[in-house]
């Protein structure tokens, strides 16, 4: 199974989440606001909620190693 970081939760985010999840990878949210990626993961088994700010750095270095593929949507 594929795992994928998702950074951002914007409005532009959903789709790809849902097709993600649709299609059976393993998706992590990661967003400043924990409950906007919870809202983008929708309770599916397959997703991750996590709450994330780019001045972590050392977190992001961590998630992106933990992940196959990293997507920034973040502006």
């Amino acid at each position: 199974m594929k795992n994928v970081l998702i950074l951002g939760a914007g409005l532009v985010v959903r789709p790809i989440v849902r097709y993600l999840l649709e299609k059976g990878y393993h998706v992590t949210v990661a967003s400043r606001t924990k409950s906007k990626a919870e809202n983008m993961i929708d309770k599916h088994k397959n997703g991750i909620a996590i709450a994330w700010t780019v001045d972590q750095e050392k977190e992001l270095d961590k998630m992106v190693s933990d992940h196959d593929l990293t997507v920034s949507l973040l502006p």
